[in-house]
């Protein structure tokens, strides 16, 4: 039988807060920068910040042209894909 997963998506914005929800127990934390207001910056360090507290985070980023949309970035990743 598949485990069945909690997670939620991020939208307040703070390396703080994500540090505290990575520590809450959730399997997952989505980060959609395609519609929500976070920039290349915030996104990697919002990506740290649930790394850190042992979060597995899903970024889902805008495409840029000839690209295709790719989630579940790693940290490393992130920062290569800018």
């Amino acid at each position: 039988m598949p485990k069945t997963t909690f997670g939620t998506f991020f939208e307040l914005g703070g390396r703080g807060a994500m540090e505290s929800l990575s520590r809450t127990g959730l399997d997952y934390v989505i980060i959609d920068t395609d519609h929500g207001c976070f920039s290349e910056e915030t996104t990697s360090d919002l990506i740290l910040a649930a790394e850190k507290g042992g979060e597995r985070v899903i970024a889902f980023t805008a495409a840029r042209e000839g690209q295709q949309r790719r989630s579940g970035y790693t940290a490393q990743e992130q920062r290569n894909s800018f």
